[in-house]
């Protein structure tokens, strides 16, 4: 369940912010983006293949996006009391994406995540996400502190990552 938002988190596309530093070593992030995107979205790129086998990189989008909102409208259905974040998890699971040991664990994301930070900028990185330590869905939390501090792009939603 967490799979979704481990790749929320580091699923990036380097997008100058003002004022904010770059923190990811380039290389590295890309080619764990790209290792996470393959691995993660594999089951919805299959079913959206199964619906059109000659899918456009366009038509995966849309699809990948079609399911997740159904997926997501029938976990806000089946428990209309959960909160959004909660409900997402739902969808990511009805979906078939599942996560890693080193996605469930958050010493383990953190250590993956900060093996693709900048070294100068590790400190800073460490101390700020310590705190979503503590919270449930640690990865929405490490999100939004990157986000703060951090040029890069971390929204699944960025037009310009692609299935």
């Amino acid at each position: 369940m967490n799979s979704f938002l481990a790749l929320f988190v580091l699923v990036c596309v380097a997008v100058a912010v003002n004022g904010l530093d770059k923190c990811f070593k380039e290389d590295e992030l890309k080619k764990h983006t790209d290792e996470m995107k393959m691995k993660k979205f594999a089951p919805i790129i299959k079913k959206c293949n199964d619906e059109k086998a000659d899918s456009t990189e366009a038509d995966l989008k849309a699809c990948g996006m079609r399911l997740f909102k159904e997926a997501m409208e029938t976990c806000e259905k089946e428990n209309p009391k959960n909160d959004k974040t909660t409900n997402m998890y739902c969808a990511v699971t009805k979906l078939g994406i599942e996560c890693s040991e080193d996605e469930k664990n958050f010493d383990k994301f953190k250590a993956m995540t900060l093996g693709l930070v900048l070294d100068d900028k590790k400190k800073m990185i460490e101390d700020a996400i310590a705190p979503c330590a503590k919270e449930t869905h640690f990865h929405m939390c490490t999100t939004k502190i990157l986000k703060e501090h951090c040029s890069e792009s971390l929204s699944m939603y960025d037009r310009k990552i692609k299935l």
